[in-house]
């Protein structure tokens, strides 16, 4: 197999090796209490205020210096020793429960109970020695499961995770088999109930006690006063603290509010291109939390407006989904507002276009907006949206009379809209503001005021992957899986590995190109880490760290020449080792050994090439953002980006690229680039070439794409 064809296939075996990272690294922990003094060892008030501090102070520093932090471990284990110091923190009088948030809470804690019944029900059955069922048993079992789904389906019409409905699903058909078992009038109904329960698998993530234990962290988070922390507070912490940095930076330095807006805006279209390889879980592609997006740089469209308002959400400003009230949505835009001055701004994140206002659009080192459009300008001028049509033929999809009556969407979360992040936000008091609390009562308020708005309400399909990853906490990891990849010339998969033995110890010319003696620090986290905060291209920056990622195409296809030697020497010392033992193996037993040695080397060899080809991305955005553009087209135009592992990164190159060169003057190759795009923002771009023929003239034939 030639090598470039290797590269590019050899990619799907990244999942495999994703999910071995999941089984040699601990993902998640549980929550840890803080130590209590024993007998004798009470400690004073002062040492328990002093102690409060230090584990504020801990997870403060931690959370801002999250590059020396890559295992998620560390954090979730300070944050949850946090309870003593929230105990100790005023309650807040002006405190209000959301509504909404009430029902969740108290449909979560109801499922809660009825799992835990229904756990201990289906022991019963399918124990022995557990205690004797009854009829009664199965019947209650039976009602259980029918108020379960019932909730589900409550639960849905508001949150709608494919996980309620799937889990619904298997417990209908649960529920339909025990029911089946009345129909027999001269049967053992107990018994025939036990054999359902035996013969009817649910799958280890559908447990009784283990979903019920969800659906408590879930009714504890939806009770958003709680004076208790949880692990998921520790991701959110993290998320918070990224995007503040973000936005510390790529506002801009000019403090008006609407082109804050507009330099935030343009950082999410550069930085988050639309997914093109998605990561496959157990009910479909895994959808992303907001610091997930951050850390892939890729999302879907949800995915990228809600990075570009929780950037907005760091400046104090208001923003929101808009979809029509009471009408189908599936054919409008995906369209984000922005409150700035009583007035509803429009941005489009699907085109990587805000609407342009009355002024047009002017064109000064590449395509500039004098104004952005509002609503009340849209609603009353239609040609502002008719700026965005291609053609008569091919006109944008929305027009003045669809925006007359519109729903305003806020990305709330069980974490902004809680009181423990309200406590928290005093204490990260450093450079610049964070703003880890926001209250919705007060967002509604604001946003209903606007011209057009008929009804605020929660961006219910937010909470989407947190109740999923909730359900399969591996998600999480194969997402963020190669991000936790030591290596230099190919370190350990596990980055808790300190040690390991090498595959030839008498002699260390033999050693394994693949493997390393010590856990190194995983680059494509750091770098990324380093570059939210702003250090580019300083000493030990993202730059230095993104470039530790990139293993040379010598190194990579020496691995692949001897990976079939390494396995035979392998093979040869287990089988030497077996017979120092007294064990003989068998031919087929050498067969499957070698057949492992080669599939987990083959994926640590995927993983390289994944970190290799993703830093040089990532070297274009540092590199991009500190205004070294031809260093960054330099690592746009590579190969690698454009073409290895299914082009993953080719779309968001060629669109950095093409920016670069609109900015830069090279407009006709910009054009190009625009007109010949594929993939969601393809419209968009075309309509970004338009304009750029419209203010320059340009009126060439245009060459293809590079």
């Amino acid at each position: 197999m030639k090598y470039d064809t290797f590269l590019r296939t050899l990619f799907s075996s990244l999942i495999a090796a994703v999910v071995l990272v999941l089984a040699t690294g601990q993902i998640g922990c549980k929550k840890e209490k803080a130590v209590e003094h024993g007998a004798g060892q009470r400690a004073t008030i002062k040492e328990k205020e002093e102690q409060n501090r230090n584990l504020i102070t801990q997870v403060v520093q931690a959370t801002e210096e999250l590059e020396k932090h890559p295992d998620p471990v560390y954090l979730r284990n300070a944050v949850g020793r946090l309870d003593s110091w929230l105990e100790k923190q005023p309650v807040s009088e002006h405190y209000v429960q959301d509504p909404d948030y009430a029902v969740l809470e108290k449909n979560c804690k109801e499922l809660g109970l009825l799992l835990r019944d229904s756990d201990r029900i289906y022991r019963i059955f399918t124990i022995k020695g557990e205690a004797v069922p009854s009829e009664q048993d199965g019947e209650k079992l039976i009602a259980n499961l029918d108020k379960i789904i019932t909730l589900l389906q409550d639960q849905e019409k508001i949150l709608t995770p494919n996980v309620y409905r799937n889990f619904g699903n298997v417990l209908g058909e649960l529920s339909k088999r025990l029911k089946e078992t009345k129909e027999f009038q001269f049967g053992n109904h107990v018994e025939m109930i036990g054999t359902v329960l035996q013969k009817f698998e649910l799958p280890p993530f559908y447990q009784f006690g283990s979903v019920a234990q969800i659906f408590e962290t879930l009714s504890d988070l939806f009770h958003s006063d709680l004076r208790s922390f949880s692990s998921e507070d520790a991701d959110y912490l993290k998320q918070t603290v990224w995007f503040r940095n973000i936005a510390h930076w790529a506002k801009g330095n000019k403090q008006d509010d609407l082109q804050i807006a507009k330099n935030l805006f343009d950082w999410t279209t550069q930085n988050v291109p639309f997914q093109m390889i998605h990561f496959p879980g157990p009910l479909g592609p895994i959808p992303q939390q907001p610091w997930q997006t951050l850390l892939l740089s890729q999302g879907n469209s949800l995915e990228r407006a809600i990075v570009f308002m929780e950037l907005l959400r760091q400046n104090r400003m208001d923003s929101f989904i808009l979809r029509p009230a009471g009408k189908p949505s599936a054919s409008f835009p995906l369209l984000v507002g922005v409150r700035i001055n009583s007035e509803c701004y429009l941005f489009l994140p699907d085109l990587g276009l805000p609407i342009p206002g009355k002024e047009g659009i002017t064109f000064d080192k590449g395509i500039q907006y004098p104004s952005i459009a509002t609503l009340s300008e849209v609603l009353a001028d239609d040609s502002l949206l008719r700026r965005m049509d291609l053609s008569e033929k091919e006109k944008f999809p929305l027009s003045s009379k669809d925006l007359a009556d519109l729903i305003a969407l806020v990305p709330t979360n069980p974490f902004n809209m809680s009181e423990r992040m309200r406590l928290m936000e005093s204490e990260f008091s450093g450079e610049f503001y964070t703003v880890l609390a926001t209250s919705f009562a007060q967002q509604k308020e604001r946003i209903r005021k606007l011209n057009g708005i008929k009804k605020v309400d929660h961006l219910w399909e937010a909470y989407t992957p947190l109740i999923e990853q909730l359900f399969f906490p591996m998600e999480s990891g194969a997402l963020i899986g190669p991000y936790l990849f030591s290596m230099k010339e190919g370190a350990s998969i596990d980055p808790q590995i300190k040690k390991e033995k090498t595959d030839i110890q008498d002699d260390p010319s033999k050693k394994s190109p693949l493997r390393d003696t010590k856990a190194l620090t995983p680059p494509l986290w750091v770098g990324k880490v380093l570059y939210f905060k702003g250090a580019f291209t300083n000493e030990n920056g993202a730059a230095y760290w993104l470039q530790q990622g990139r293993t040379s195409d010598r190194r990579l296809k020496q691995v692949q020449n001897e990976l079939g030697i390494r396995a035979e020497q392998f093979v040869r010392k287990v089988q030497e080792e077996s017979a120092q033992q007294g064990k003989a193996l068998s031919p087929t037993q050498l067969q499957t050994i070698g057949g492992q040695f080669v599939q987990k080397e083959q994926q640590t060899l995927a993983l390289m090439i994944y970190v290799k080809t993703t830093a040089r991305f990532y070297l274009a955005l540092v590199s991009h953002a500190a205004g070294n553009e031809q260093t960054a087209a330099s690592h746009l135009g590579d190969p690698s980006l454009l073409y290895e592992i299914n082009g993953l990164w080719r779309p968001g190159a060629l669109y950095l690229l093409a920016r670069i060169d609109e900015n830069s003057g090279k407009t006709e190759r910009a054009v190009a680039l625009y007109e010949n795009s594929a993939g969601p923002m393809q419209y968009g771009q075309k309509v970004r070439a338009k304009w750029i023929k419209e203010k320059t003239g340009l009126n060439t034939a245009l060459k293809q794409e590079p």
